[in-house]
């Protein structure tokens, strides 16, 4: 009975292809189709009909893993780089067209493309060289998206802090990423204070700020009196008024194994662990899941999760920056205003 189970079909279809090649010296065809016979004789026949019924999926899903290969070759080939990507979207959409929804605030594609020129062109003003990094401390906004993004337009490496952390896994996360510079959202400015970062009361509360370690060579680890002391700061508004919206400079030739950004672990069985997403991932990733399930343009996003996570930062806002549809953003979780933000901003497909 064991026979007809097609446990040990797979088993039976080589040896009995062995013995019909080797010892009965048939001709490969026929080995071939008594092997084949057999296989289905023991039950083979599920999974070739599973083979068969999934086939259309399967041939679907390795068209759209071929189109992302062919995307990220010529990607590499053109050397281009996350800036160029979103160039492109920009053109496509127009510089008016909304981009992101917050609240009740609206970001065309142009407001993100200055915003994040302007940071980018700052970074550069302060002598940071590609790769550099930089950490961003914010809970969900728009600006979020643009600080990043401006880093990368010049080569810089954002660690993206999760928002939560507090005292020791705070320092901890700096500690890994040793960056140049922290933006610091109002909200979280007393969460830097408590973890020692800077002294109390020499922050501006109720605006954004960014925070620069001591430029020296011996430098004392994040979180002590030492560096806490040395440490100055610029309010966020500040800078961007101050810097240009022109497209910064190239800094470096652009490829697509270089280091985007850095996501944290969640931290449930130890410190927050640092993750290297790197451009190709990042490209892979939004990509894969826009065309897998099947998002259009014309779509709108609800993203009401973190984005400093994979799923928020990465396959989320990945959407808008790559792909170009349109996202909203919910600054924190809430499950009972789920629906009523899907209403208010006309959320057609959720990321939850």
């Amino acid at each position: 009975m064991k026979l007809f189970t097609g446990k040990r079909s797979a088993k039976y279809f080589w040896i009995t292809l062995t013995v019909s090649k080797l010892v009965l010296l048939w001709k490969w065809d026929m080995a071939l189709l008594v092997g084949l016979s057999m296989y289905l004789i023991s039950g083979g026949w599920r999974y070739a009909r599973a083979c068969i019924i999934t086939l259309p999926r399967d041939l679907i899903a390795l068209s759209i893993l071929l189109r992302i290969y062919l995307l990220l070759w010529l990607t590499e080939w053109r050397k281009h780089g996350i800036r160029d990507i979103f160039a492109g979207i920009v053109k496509q959409k127009g510089r008016d067209t909304v981009a992101i929804l917050h609240e009740d605030a609206k970001w065309t594609y142009g407001e993100i493309d200055d915003f994040s020129n302007r940071i980018g062109n700052f970074l550069v003003s302060k002598g940071y060289k590609p790769q550099t990094n930089i950490a961003l401390f914010m809970e969900n906004e728009p600006k979020y998206i643009g600080i990043w993004l401006g880093a990368a337009k010049v080569g810089l490496v954002t660690g993206l802090l999760n928002s939560n952390v507090r005292r020791d896994a705070l320092v901890s996360c700096l500690a890994q990423l040793d960056p140049q510079a922290v933006f610091i959202g109002a909200s979280l400015v007393s969460a830097v204070v408590e973890a020692g970062i800077v002294p109390e009361g020499s922050l501006p509360e109720g605006c954004d700020v960014i925070i620069f370690p001591p430029a020296c060579n011996a430098k004392a680890p994040w979180g002590s009196e030492f560096t806490a002391a040395q440490i100055t700061h610029a309010k966020l508004s500040d800078v961007v008024n101050s810097s240009s919206p022109a497209p910064p400079p190239v800094m470096k030739e652009p490829r697509i194994t270089d280091t985007l950004i850095f996501v944290f672990t969640s931290g449930t069985t130890g410190l927050p662990k640092a993750a290297i997403i790197t451009f190709s991932r990042y490209i892979f990733m939004s990509t894969a899941i826009h065309h897998l399930c099947r998002i259009r343009r014309d779509d709108v996003l609800y993203i009401p999760l973190p984005i400093y996570h994979t799923a928020g930062g990465i396959v989320g806002v990945g959407q808008m920056l790559c792909c170009g549809v349109k996202i909203a953003l919910r600054t924190r979780f809430s499950a009972s205003k789920f629906w009523s933000d899907c209403i208010k901003f006309d959320c057609t497909v959720s990321f939850s």
